[in-house]
């Protein structure tokens, strides 16, 4: 990863997955960076990430986020890359939302 990606900062970290934003430093694009728990810490799937890559490559719709790549590094095991979206995060409206409008979202 330090070899292709800079982290500019953590977005987001879970229990289950971090999300950083990084800029690809052979295109010079910014993106998100998803990482999960290695695989050391989920003994039933060797690589936690993989189906939902391969899902989210799959599927083309203009509200779903395109993925950009998948890769593994020493560092943070498997990742993979997604184009950053603008906008305001969900979480930071939804206590303002009725639930008629939290659905059509």
């Amino acid at each position: 990863m330090q070899s292709r990606y800079q982290v500019a900062g953590v977005l987001h970290e879970g229990s289950r997955r971090t999300i950083y934003s990084v800029e690809d430093l052979f295109t010079g694009r910014s993106l998100l960076l998803k990482t999960a728990r290695s695989a050391a810490d989920e003994p039933t799937r060797t690589n936690p990430l993989h189906d939902e890559y391969a899902i989210l490559g799959s599927l083309s719709h203009p509200h779903i986020v395109p993925s950009a790549g998948f890769g593994s590094c020493p560092e943070t095991g498997p990742y993979y890359t997604l184009e950053p979206i603008s906008g305001v995060p969900l979480d930071t409206i939804q206590d303002r939302l009725s639930r008629e409008e939290l659905r059509a979202l």
